[in-house]
């Protein structure tokens, strides 16, 4: 079997690790404390250097701050988001640029600039800011929360108002590349426990047994109670499927929680696609092994 890193490079293992399920229901809602077998296969624990990453703190800027810059001219923006996103919509006067290419600016080095995405996933953003200062930028950041802070706190946006509803949708491949870090809570919303995929997301799992008064008196606890041992802790609504996006939605808004996004096809989505990446690295692992031993 392999061992994933962050980065998609694989690393044989020889074993895994198969632990019970335990539960512990408190108001409604039940704490995973371990994984379950099934058809997907928990990798052995990683190793150091793919243990769970923290924030790079120093480059993330909250949106308040670069709202107050921005009005004042005293920032630029720059959207690393691909082109067509970035035509259908963004922020007014934000130039856009691939984040590979932004170090081959020459005139951005003097500048004060922040750069943006969606605001789902920022490792990548945190890594190239903090590469940016290392070759010489004098001022790089991060908006923390991305074009989804931005609209929260009132910030103007230009281009097609529908096209943002992806804001609040966290897309399978994201959530696989955010699995090992610390800042996130999981909130099942489903009878099934879905035990073999637990290894496969971030530590934080919660699962919320019901719909009612008392299921949404617990989704609120849970969340304070994270969020008061991490600030600025993200927190992602999970269903079986895609269908319920609407009353999840409600749900936790009624429960006080405003910025929680949404797994994009639901769990068996995210089930697929690891499952279809465990296949992709097996292939590969076999096409070294072949032309390693001959």
């Amino acid at each position: 079997m392999l061992i994933v890193t962050t980065h998609g490079i694989q690393i044989p293992s020889s074993g895994a690790r198969t632990a019970g399920i335990g539960l512990l229901v408190v108001a409604g809602l039940c704490h995973a404390q371990g994984a379950g077998s099934s058809s997907l296969t928990c990798p052995a624990a990683p190793p150091p250097s793919e243990r769970p990453i923290e924030k790079h703190v120093s480059c993330l800027v909250p949106v308040e701050t670069v709202l107050r810059q921005h009005e004042q001219g005293k920032v630029m923006l720059v959207d690393v988001r691909d082109a067509e996103s970035f035509s259908r919509y963004r922020i007014p006067g934000s130039l856009n640029i691939p984040l590979h290419a932004v170090k081959t600016k020459a005139f951005l080095r003097p500048e004060s600039i922040v750069l943006v995405n969606q605001g789902h996933v920022t490792a990548a953003l945190e890594v190239g800011c903090s590469e940016l200062k290392r070759a010489g930028f004098s001022n790089v950041a991060v908006l923390q929360g991305g074009l989804r802070a931005w609209l929260a706190g009132r910030g103007a946006l230009e281009g097609e108002a529908r096209s943002a509803h992806d804001l609040d949708r966290l897309m399978p491949a994201e959530l696989f590349a955010e699995r090992m870090r610390t800042d996130w809570l999981v909130l099942i919303f489903s009878k099934d426990q879905h035990a073999s995929l637990r290894c496969w997301l971030p530590s934080r799992v919660e699962q919320v047994t019901g719909k009612s008064a008392p299921a949404i008196r617990a989704i609120k606890v849970a969340v304070d109670r994270a969020r008061q041992a991490a600030p600025g802790l993200r927190v992602l609504m999970a269903s079986d499927t895609d269908t319920e996006h609407a009353m999840l939605s409600a749900l936790m808004k009624e429960a006080g929680v405003q910025d929680a996004l949404y797994l994009e096809s639901g769990l068996e989505g995210y089930r697929e696609f690891v499952s279809d990446q465990s296949a992709i690295w097996g292939r590969q692992e076999k096409t070294r092994a072949s032309s390693c031993c001959g």
